[in-house]
């Protein structure tokens, strides 16, 4: 198996490759889940739930300066912070249940393409992609704030906001 088992949390991705979970994981109180400090990662939550406990911060981060991360194929839930706040550029999330987090659903950087991905009921906003990002096939609703959140030059097709608390 080339790719890389990640079967306790928090961990930290600092090399690029290909990772997957091996189980439901629960989150540590103070820390995030998952740490991505390095480009070219492939996350594969294999069907499996990131899930937060009360005092974590969020679900999965990616940090400033990575790029093309992929984040794919489960449940990121509960956790303090955002379920995702990526801040890599050209990020891909796709098939992603993102549920009452105590941020965003999804905070994402520039570039990202967001596909088949559900945000609900989380304390802010459901999906939020910024410039030159593509939303398709998603949905948010039941967010306290905003159902999806874009900044200039983001396209969003075949996807529905419900039900969120502002717009």
């Amino acid at each position: 198996e080339p790719r890389v088992p990640i079967n306790s949390i928090p961990v930290n991705i600092a090399a690029p490759g290909s990772y997957y979970l091996t189980s439901d994981l629960i989150g540590v109180s103070g820390e995030s889940g998952i740490y991505i400090t390095s480009s070219f990662v492939t996350l594969d939550l294999n069907g499996f739930s990131l899930i937060g406990v009360p005092g974590t911060v969020d679900g999965i981060r990616a940090f400033s300066g990575t790029k093309q991360v992929v984040i794919r194929n489960g449940v990121i839930r509960e956790w303090g912070g955002s379920g995702v706040s990526s801040f890599a550029t050209e990020g891909t999330y796709e098939g992603l249940r993102v549920a009452s987090n105590g941020g965003n659903g999804m905070q994402l950087g520039p570039r990202s393409i967001v596909r088949n991905c559900v945000a609900t009921g989380n304390s802010l906003t459901g999906i939020f992609a910024d410039a030159g990002s593509v939303i398709v096939d998603s949905t948010a609703a039941s967010n306290s704030l905003i159902g999806i959140n874009t900044a200039q030059h983001v396209t969003v097709s075949n996807s529905t906001a419900a039900s969120n608390g502002q717009s």
